[in-house]
């Protein structure tokens, strides 16, 4: 995530990515909802609605912080698809003092101002960007990506 703020020392995890894929085979789209936090719900299949090719892909959540610098939100691996952009996610914010909270679909450069529910720290969330990074062995859809910051093309987000 470019940008990332966060507040105090909270960090975040995704709770669910919603990816949107794209065919390697004739580049028609199709969109998956991952978890972040159900390890039977990280990984799902679509069909192809154009060539009938199974689509896959696993979510692999990371851990995010501003004061540690963590800004690789996840790592998505996927199998005949390429990872073409991430429209909407959900983070759990967890505070220093243990509280944690749900933040669905935060808007790419708009400020969430709200403090924890335990001990009332401010807890803002901004970034600015999902910026998608292709790993080594990622070409045609077989390798994956990572989600948080940095430059390239599309595999992180």
């Amino acid at each position: 995530l470019d940008g990332l703020e966060l507040g105090g020392e909270c960090v975040a995890r995704l709770t669910h990515l919603w990816a949107d894929l794209g065919c390697v085979r004739c580049g028609e789209r199709a969109q998956l909802r991952l978890s972040g936090l159900s390890a039977t719900a990280c990984s799902s299949k679509v069909w192809c609605d154009k060539c009938s090719a199974v689509l896959a892909a696993t979510l692999r959540p990371a851990f995010l912080g501003s004061a540690a610098g963590l800004s690789a939100a996840a790592f998505l691996d996927t199998a005949g698809c390429t990872l073409a952009d991430v429209p909407r996610f959900g983070l759990l914010l967890m505070c220093a003092c243990g509280a944690e909270r749900e933040v669905s679909d935060p808007a790419r450069g708009r400020r969430v101002r709200d403090g924890c529910r335990e001990c009332h720290s401010p807890q803002p969330l901004y970034f600015s960007n999902v910026t998608l990074v292709r790993h080594a062995g990622a070409a045609g859809g077989g390798g994956g990506g990572r989600s948080g910051r940095g430059s390239g093309g599309g595999g992180r987000s």
